[in-house]
């Protein structure tokens, strides 16, 4: 199933309320999206974008991947010459920029990442609320978790993910990291993640397998 748009709307029974997610999506024809590079999620990759100047929000990087020329890859690896993902959160919003059954280009080029991984940018931005932005980034991952029956031992840093040719593994999302390895809030935010889902699962009546079938939750 592809996710395109996610209205909030009042739910009968107390149920936990769906995110509130933008579709601006990659216009179709651009040499960066290439729909019939279908996926059936398995994963879902954390980044953080390393971009803290002002400005720097979610529309910020909707526009960047929007533009005419994309927004290049400067390796010579990259499959499409352009880098791709599937969501921004800001303090503010999330914004959709390919549908969750396409491939995008964030995480290990030829790998495994690329091709069974949603991708998600977390803003940096000075003039944001980066609390806020995780808390948003928070709701948003335990929706897919559900949407795709995606196992909380399948949330992942970018770190997770070997980079070709040599099998070096990138210090991403920054802002989880503690030197070269993910740190303690790394696993503060999984836990934030197995609470809101488990969360959701409870109050829309179903059962939280997917955190039983990740361990430790």
């Amino acid at each position: 199933m592809s996710l395109l748009l996610v209205q909030t709307s009042a739910l009968q029974d107390g149920a936990v309320a769906e995110p509130v997610i933008e579709k601006r999506l990659i216009p179709e024809g651009a040499p960066w999206r290439i729909p019939e590079r279908k996926m059936v999620p398995e994963y879902i990759t954390i980044h953080s974008t390393a971009n803290e100047a002002a400005g720097a929000d979610a529309a910020a990087h909707a526009r960047l991947l929007s533009r005419p020329e994309g927004f290049s890859s400067s390796s010579k690896l990259s499959r499409t010459g352009y880098r791709s993902w599937h969501f921004t959160v800001d303090d503010r919003c999330s914004i959709q920029h390919l549908p969750t059954d396409e491939q995008a280009d964030h995480a290990d080029f030829t790998g495994p990442g690329n091709q069974t991984s949603i991708g998600i940018e977390i803003c940096v931005n000075k003039d944001g609320n980066l609390e806020h932005t995780i808390e948003r980034t928070v709701d948003l991952v335990a929706f897919l978790m559900k949407q795709h029956r995606i196992d909380l031992g399948h949330v992942v840093p970018h770190h997770y993910w070997a980079q070709p040719p040599h099998g070096y593994h990138k210090a991403c999302p920054a802002i989880f990291m503690d030197g070269s390895q993910p740190g303690p809030r790394w696993q503060e935010f999984l836990a934030r993640v197995a609470d809101r889902f488990r969360d959701q699962e409870r109050k829309n009546g179903g059962s939280a397998s997917a955190l039983r079938q990740a361990g430790g939750f």
